[in-house]
């Protein structure tokens, strides 16, 4: 992954999903399943793109996984000099995230099937 890398893309992989596409659809997803209170006046009653960042962050720092793996998912700007020589490959983040990613009931990723 690199700095410019989409992390959500439509269907067909040929585009990056905008901001707004991905916080409609998480919000339908929230509400479903209680999780968003669009009318409620407290902020924490409102499931946000930011909101799922700081519960992922979070989560995996709480589950042991590496903070780099961490960063590295959140496409994080690398700052400092030896960072550029030290390289994640996406089959190791992938494996070392489904090690950490079970309890949230996530079907293992088969990458040798990734359509992009």
């Amino acid at each position: 992954m690199d700095g410019n890398s989409p992390l959500f893309l439509n269907e067909t992989c040929t585009n990056r999903l905008r901001h707004n596409r991905v916080l409609v659809n998480l919000q339908r997803i929230a509400r479903r399943a209680g999780l968003h209170h669009p009318d409620s006046p407290h902020p924490e009653d409102k499931t946000t793109v930011k909101a799922l960042r700081h519960f992922f962050t979070y989560w995996f720092n709480e589950s042991g996984l590496s903070k780099d793996y961490v960063a590295e998912l959140r496409g994080d700007q690398r700052t400092e000099s030896q960072d550029v020589y030290y390289e994640i490959r996406t089959r190791r983040l992938i494996e070392e995230y489904q090690k950490y990613a079970p309890v949230l009931d996530i079907k293992k990723i088969k990458t040798d099937k990734l359509k992009c």
